[in-house]
């Protein structure tokens, strides 16, 4: 983990939650530390945050509820007011991080584990998207036998090739799934998912250099 904290081993493991092991340090190590000392004293913090799913910056006021590493990938789970739902933010795609005077009281219905379990989360801020997944030939099978996402389309090409699409909002059980084809998929849409993907490919060639 990034930095060097003292913390209380139940808070820490209450509001810091490693699901699987980081790829790489955090870059900026001021918002780590930021949003450490954000997280473990209920302070609100404000930021840029850079979202690829968008095409300018948005501006953020946000109550931290949790530092998770997912997928090999930090994010921030905080409260908005856009809605009663947490948002997740990832680390990366934060600038401008300041950590305000203002504190706020941390919902004691709130548990990380229980949050996590329910059906998909949103990754970022973005709203939903439409994906376009193309599949190899030999994956007819598979696609045809279950349905992988609520209302989604499968159509095969001429080439035997299988087309499938759906609507959602980015979440890390997309990322995986996707992953876990391997070279038997590609994203044709949204380019967006796309350059996630790259990023996350880059990552994982990061550690075995």
């Amino acid at each position: 983990i990034p930095g060097n904290h003292k913390l209380d081993f139940k808070l820490y493991t209450e509001r810091i939650l490693i699901r699987s092991a980081p790829l790489a340090d955090v870059k900026q190590e001021y918002v780590w530390d930021d949003l450490v000392e954000a997280v473990v004293h209920e302070k609100v913090v404000e930021f840029e945050h850079h979202n690829p799913f968008r095409e300018k910056p948005t501006d953020w006021r946000v109550r931290p509820l949790l530092l998770l590493c997912e997928e090999g990938r930090w994010y921030l789970i905080a409260l908005t007011d856009k809605g009663p739902r947490p948002l997740h933010f990832a680390l990366w795609r934060i600038r401008a991080l300041k950590v305000t005077k203002d504190y706020f009281e941390y919902p004691d219905s709130f548990r990380s584990e229980t949050y996590l379990s329910r059906p998909v989360g949103s990754l970022d801020d973005a709203g939903k998207i439409q994906v376009l997944l193309r599949f190899k030939k030999h994956l007819s099978e598979l696609l045809y036998e279950r349905e992988w996402f609520p209302q989604q389309k499968v159509k095969q090409r001429n080439d035997g090739r299988l087309d499938l699409s759906f609507e959602t909002t980015p979440h890390f059980r997309l990322m995986s799934l996707i992953l876990n084809w391997g070279a038997d998929v590609e994203v044709i849409r949204p380019t967006s998912l796309r350059r996630e993907l790259v990023e996350h490919i880059a990552a994982i060639q990061g550690v075995y250099r």
